[in-house]
């Protein structure tokens, strides 16, 4: 273009030289960048210092500027004096670019010849005409350059960029290369095939992208989906995208972008986990109930077959399972208990999360001398996506001790309320109901010689059964003391009770109670160390025993208590006193099953059989730790 200026210029004017001149953008150097005719002099003199102060003259006015002749005596005068000259030999005119002048265009007469006003006209038109252009060309080329950065952005950055088309029907019209990445399949991939969309998007997740095409004028926020690689890998993303309006305000397209979402999925589906088990737990559920909460979320996460909380039993080999989700391929086991096979050893040994093919292994971090183990098995993906999966499970255990400590916090409270409560009657009964007793007592024990000889066996009678509700009141006052259970433990409660009343009947008590047993009826121990209370008082009164035995044992599945004696028995069918009503209520609560044994001159067995945690019915509360 600068060629064919300085031609024309040349064949208008037919002129000694033209020549366009441009400014380094950086440094201010001058060199010719189009030509026609002999520059031989403008080139020796662009070497001098004086030249400069000629294109400074020139830059700063906006005229063109006519020198008496391209020398150094030529350009000696005042730039007054040159703008004012209306004849010369040579014309300079300033070309500007954008922000900054482009360089200058000179014209040189023929010896002998000099230009007038109409020349110089003429040659600032050629100026201004080339001022525009090249500012076009450069804004042209920021635009281009823009756009290459823009571009390089897109297909480089860790988003991936979307169009597409919802009218006349949904086609893909652009994708960056980093879908790729993604799900295995190139953009042309997308471009030719148009329902390759609905196999890459994870079948769970298609009714959330349809509801979005179906309605694409009320796009808001983002959308967490999965996507499918071609490999079967399965990637969490966040879509973001916004319409695109015809004129006549129609949505014809959409626009977004796709990136990578694991670890913000992971902390949404950890905040849903535990506003859910929270949930439970002011709802008055079993804990087992509130983590399966969590473990939900979590099997959702993974896309595992099944994730399961279980517990450290204390015995070699075996851990007990709290909750459970999906489906069990555990392999053998003795209902709910599992082995603890090399992933849960090590995990318990390290303290950290454990990967072993398509299984994963946790530590829970509860305070308790039992550990917890959070356990996912069939996971989805390939090694990467476990090691991703191992550094996130830690969240989850995390939550999983949360709820723990909520639910065992929640238990405190409770027995608290209850304890207090409890002491609260048992100071009424003390100091109401048995005081009421040994007064009727009294008054009956002093007018027994006033009346007839036939009534004072009655009296007699009557005064000893008072003395023996008395004894039962008391021994239910002492039973009512919270520190009964909650200071001491359930073993100490039941082999403290033992020995009252081995003291208060004569009849002496063997206890033999498992470990395991009596931690696995944590949370109902106030209501087992009733039933015994109850079981013994029977004995007390009706049995005329001389040994009782008190056992608690493991069975399959369940806790069994017994509480055995030797004395005169009794009919089971027959039996319908209030003490064996009492025992089948609080066995009823517990979900447990009661078992009467006896007949006459045989002794008595009452046997309780507790299921396990997991199986007991939503008013028994439950705790692992």
């Amino acid at each position: 273009m600068l060629r064919e200026a300085t031609a024309m210029l040349n064949r208008c004017l037919e002129p000694e030289s033209v020549s366009i001149i441009q400014l380094g953008p950086v440094d201010g150097a001058q060199r010719v960048v189009a030509q026609a005719g002999s520059i031989s002099i403008l080139r020796r003199l662009m070497e001098s210092a004086e030249f400069s102060q000629v294109l400074a003259t020139v830059f700063r006015y906006r005229h063109p500027v006519m020198f008496s002749d391209l020398t150094r005596s030529g350009w000696r005068n005042s730039p007054r004096a040159v703008l004012a000259r209306s004849h010369g030999r040579v014309i300079i005119c300033r070309i500007d670019g954008i922000g900054r002048p482009y360089g200058a265009l000179t014209v040189r007469a023929r010896p002998g010849t000099l230009f007038g006003r109409a020349e110089a006209k003429l040659v600032d038109g050629v100026a201004a005409l080339l001022s525009v252009v090249l500012g076009r060309l450069e804004r042209e080329s920021r635009v281009r350059e823009t756009l290459s950065q823009y571009r390089q952005l897109v297909e480089r950055g860790d988003d991936v960029m979307f169009l597409a088309t919802v009218r006349p029907r949904l086609r893909i019209t652009y994708v960056s290369p980093g879908i790729e990445l993604l799900t295995g399949y190139r953009p042309s991939d997308f471009y030719e095939k148009p329902g390759l969309i609905e196999k890459v998007v994870h079948p769970d997740d298609l009714p959330a992208v349809r509801a979005d095409l179906a309605q694409p004028e009320r796009l808001t926020g983002r959308l967490w989906i999965r996507l499918m690689g071609r490999d079967g890998r399965l990637a969490w993303v966040s879509v973001s995208r916004s319409p695109i309006h015809d004129p006549r305000g129609r949505v014809i397209a959409v626009q977004g972008s796709i990136g990578r979402a694991w670890d913000q999925v992971v902390e949404r589906e950890a905040l849903r986990s535990r506003a859910e088990a929270t949930t439970a737990i002011l709802q008055g559920r079993r804990l087992n109930g509130a983590l399966l909460m969590i473990v939900r979320h979590l099997r959702y996460l993974l896309e595992a077959e099944e994730v399961l909380v279980a517990a450290d039993r204390g015995r070699k080999g075996a851990l007990q399972i709290l909750c459970r989700d999906g489906i069990d391929r555990g392999g053998p086991q003795d209902g709910h208990k599992i082995r603890d096979g090399p992933l849960a050893r090590q995990a318990l040994r390290t303290g950290r999360p454990v990967v072993r093919g398509d299984e994963l292994a946790t530590i829970i971090p509860w305070s308790s001398d039992r550990n917890g183990l959070l356990i996912g098995r069939g996971l989805a993906g390939d090694e990467g996506d476990r090691g991703q999966a191992a550094a996130s499970v830690d969240r989850f255990a995390r939550e999983i001790a949360t709820a723990v400590e909520s639910m065992r916090l929640d238990k405190e409270r409770v027995r608290k309320a209850i304890g207090a409560d409890r002491s609260r009657i048992a100071r009424e009964l003390h100091d109401g109901v048995v005081q009421t007793l040994f007064a009727a007592a009294f008054r009956l024990q002093l007018h027994a010689d006033e009346v007839p000889k036939a009534l004072r066996t009655t009296i007699q009678q009557t005064t000893a059964g008072i003395r023996e509700a008395i004894n039962d009141i008391q021994a239910y006052v002492h039973g009512l003391e919270p520190s009964l259970v909650t200071l001491g433990g359930l073993a100490a409660s039941l082999k403290q009770l033992a020995v009252e009343f081995e003291s208060s009947s004569g009849i002496p008590v063997t206890v033999e109670l498992e470990p395991n047993a009596v931690a696995a009826l944590d949370g109902v121990d106030t209501d087992i160390v009733q039933l015994v209370r109850e079981a013994l008082s029977n004995v007390r009164r009706h049995a005329r025993a001389r040994r009782v035995a008190l056992t608690i044992r493991e069975a399959a599945h369940a806790t069994v208590l017994e509480v055995r004696d030797d004395g005169r028995g009794f009919s089971p069918e027959a039996a319908q006193g209030l003490g064996l009503r009492n025992l089948r209520t609080r066995a009823g609560l517990l979900g447990g099953q009661l078992e009467l044994h006896s007949g006459p001159g045989k002794g008595s067995l009452v046997r309780l059989v507790v299921p396990e945690p997991q199986q007991r019915p939503e008013s028994a509360e439950s705790l692992p730790v």
